[in-house]
């Protein structure tokens, strides 16, 4: 997409989807990278689940990058909060 090569005016409804879609941006790269913390946490208490979780780490930039290129976001994406927790607690 080219830039505009003067200032552009929006309305308040397109500065209010913008915000949306950032919100939703913000959301899915922090899922992403509480996954990763998460995981390294989960691999230093456990050495022995090295392995196991090396797939989440690779998944993780796919996932931020898909999140960058998905607009408006589909719904998908990393867990949530509380089934990250789950996940740490039962050891994945």
């Amino acid at each position: 997409m080219n830039q505009p090569t003067q200032p552009v005016a929006l309305s308040v409804e397109q500065i209010g989807e913008l915000n949306q879609k950032l919100a939703a941006l913000r959301h899915d790269l922090n899922n992403s990278l509480s996954l990763i913390a998460a995981t390294v946490e989960l691999v230093r208490r456990r050495p022995a689940v090295t392995e196991q979780m090396w797939n989440t780490l690779a998944e993780q930039p796919r996932k931020i990058g898909e999140s960058f290129h998905n607009s408006p976001r589909s719904g998908g994406g990393a867990p949530h909060h509380a089934v990250l927790t789950a996940r740490i607690q039962n050891g994945f």
